[in-house]
C-alpha cells in the first residue's frame, strides 16, 4: 500500500508541478488568489446563507440543499484528511503572493469539495447556471494546485466527494 501512495504521490507532484510551470504568469497570481478564498469555508458559506435569507423560496431551497451537501462533504473531507494525513506539496513552492490560511493535511481539498458542492447542487436546480457554476469550480479547484497547496489527486477527489453528496443530497 505505501508503494502504490508513493507512485501515486510522484506522479501527483509531476503533473501538479507541470500545471503550475505551464500556467505561471502575474496575472495567473492574481487570479488565482482571489479564486482561492471563493472556495473558502467562509465564502462558501455565506453564499449559502445569502441564497437562504435573501432568496425566494426556489432560491432559498436551493440554498438549503448547499447548506447539506456542503456540511455533509465537509465532514467526509475533514474525516479522509485525518485518516489518510497526506502531507501538502512541498515548502519549496513560494507562497509569499498568497495570503491563505490552511491545514495540515493536503487529501482531499476541502475548497475544490467546497466549490462543486454548490455548482453541482445549484446546477442541478437550475441548469443554466452551470455555464457559471461548473467553470468556477473547476478554477477554484485549480487555484489550488496553482498555489501550491493541492496536488491534482487531492481536487479530484474533491469534486467526486462533492458531486457523490450532492447527488446523494438531492436524489435520496
Amino acid at each position: 500500500m505505501k508503494n502504490i501512495l508513493y507512485a501515486i504521490t510522484n506522479i501527483d507532484q509531476k503533473y501538479s508541478s507541470f500545471l503550475r510551470e505551464k500556467l505561471k504568469c502575474s496575472s495567473c497570481d492574481k487570479l488565482f488568489s482571489i479564486l482561492t478564498h471563493i472556495g473558502s469555508a467562509l465564502m462558501t458559506l455565506s453564499i449559502c446563507l445569502m441564497m437562504v435569507i435573501f432568496g425566494n423560496q426556489d432560491v432559498r431551497s436551493i440554498g438549503i440543499i448547499s447548506l447539506l451537501s456542503l456540511t455533509i462533504s465537509h465532514v467526509i473531507v475533514q474525516s479522509l484528511k485525518y485518516a489518510i494525513r497526506r502531507q501538502r506539496p512541498t515548502d519549496d513552492i513560494s507562497r509569499e503572493n498568497y495570503t491563505i490560511l490552511f491545514d495540515r493535511y493536503s487529501f482531499p481539498s476541502g475548497h475544490a469539495t467546497a466549490a462543486f458542492s454548490i455548482a453541482t447542487t445549484v446546477s442541478l436546480s437550475l441548469p443554466l447556471f452551470s455555464i457559471i457554476a461548473f467553470p468556477l469550480a473547476l478554477m477554484i479547484g485549480l487555484s489550488r494546485i496553482y498555489i501550491g497547496v493541492h496536488y491534482l489527486t487531492d481536487v479530484l477527489a474533491g469534486f467526486t466527494i462533492a458531486t457523490v453528496t450532492s447527488l446523494l443530497v438531492i436524489f435520496a
